[in-house]
């Protein structure tokens, strides 16, 4: 529009100037058309000059967590830019698109700006620089660069825990959980398997002195029957590539949520899913919070990657002893142990059921 209207000016200039031979006049007019081809020059040139990158590549954060993130401006030229237009997008799996453009000017030299983000949903969230639009100092024209810049934001559940109460440890190969009680002493009647770092509630007296030392943390020793003390748990990944992120969101919400109410039952949930024909089953043990959120990355990267999933269905004969007793989970929010349902979970009321109810599994 500014450029119409000063087109206009220059005609209306030279029209005047041309009908009553005011010399003045036309000075002016040349000084307009100076004026005009200066400033498409002069955005050739900011074009040229400024660059954006991404402070970080990746990040993690909780979700309804505001995120900060970085940009660093870039000005290669002798001019400073009065005005700048950057376009950023963030989406879930290419979907739930959230654009915004981020306003400013730049000085020579190198500076940072920052904009803020609000996951929703939990899952990988993808921020796009799209293209950044320059100005020149009347507005006249504008020049834009397509960007490539991309964040990856691994957004996790907030740490919670189910009310599961379960009859006893023991090993949910067989889940005829046995009553085991025995306190682990550390002699030579136990082989010890690994040794880890300390987690709250371990026992004193399984704690690697030697190895404590040396390294100015706390070290455990853990034996071969306490790790056997577990729980499987399946991961159903059939139909997540149609799910809606809320759906997602859920799903990840739950399993996060459930994995942390066994764990203070059993020392250890192994979390089994199907990534797909090629890569076969994904196992990986939990012992802490620091560790689901490592299964969950995982388990993102799989459906960020758009891996087809494979139902457990189609491995049943190959898993049939684990999943006489194992608990499954799909993306309906169905739990299960075996072919037994235990509870349908609503989306809508998630949270008072994550909160509010105490389940007891009988094995």
């Amino acid at each position: 529009m500014k450029k119409i209207v000063f087109v206009l000016l220059m005609g209306i200039t030279y029209y005047i100037a041309g009908m009553y031979q005011y010399q003045s006049l036309m000075v002016l007019f040349l000084a307009e058309c100076f004026i005009f081809v200066g400033m498409y020059v002069l955005v050739k040139y900011f074009k040229w000059g400024l660059s954006v990158e991404l402070e970080k590549r990746n990040e993690f954060a909780e979700k309804n967590e505001t995120i900060r993130c970085g940009i660093k401006i870039r000005n290669r030229g002798r001019l400073s830019i009065s005005r700048f237009k950057l376009r950023i997008r963030c989406e879930y799996n290419n979907k739930e698109t959230i654009v915004r453009n981020l306003y400013g000017g730049s000085e020579c030299g190198e500076e940072f700006v920052h904009y803020e983000i609000e996951p929703r949903y939990c899952g990988i969230l993808q921020t796009k620089l799209v293209f950044l639009q320059v100005y020149d100092y009347m507005a006249l024209f504008s020049a834009r660069t397509k960007l490539k810049e991309e964040m990856r934001i691994a957004v996790f559940p907030a740490e919670r825990r189910m009310n599961i109460e379960l009859p006893a440890f023991g090993s949910c190969r067989s889940y005829q959980l046995q009553l085991m009680t025995t306190d682990y002493t550390g002699d030579d009647s136990y082989e010890v398997r690994q040794i880890r770092e300390y987690q709250e509630g371990d026992s004193r007296r399984h704690i690697h002195w030697n190895q404590s030392a040396r390294t100015d943390k706390i070290w455990m020793k853990e034996y071969e029957k306490e790790a056997d003390n577990h729980v499987q748990f399946y991961l159903d990944t059939t139909g997540f590539e149609k799910a809606k992120e809320e759906r997602r969101d859920a799903f990840y919400e739950l399993l996060s949520a459930m994995v942390m109410g066994m764990l203070q039952k059993v020392p250890m949930v192994q979390v089994n899913w199907y990534e797909d024909q090629q890569n076969g089953l994904h196992v990986k043990e939990i012992y802490n919070y620091e560790q689901c959120k490592e299964m969950l990355y995982l388990f993102y990267n799989m459906v960020h990657e758009k891996k087809n999933g494979v139902t457990i269905e189609s491995r049943q004969e190959e898993l049939r002893m684990d999943m006489e007793s194992a608990f499954r989970l799909d993306i309906e929010l169905r739990w299960y142990q075996g072919e037994k349902l235990i509870y349908q979970f609503t989306q809508e009321s998630l949270e008072q059921e994550i909160e509010q109810k105490l389940f007891v599994i009988w094995g």
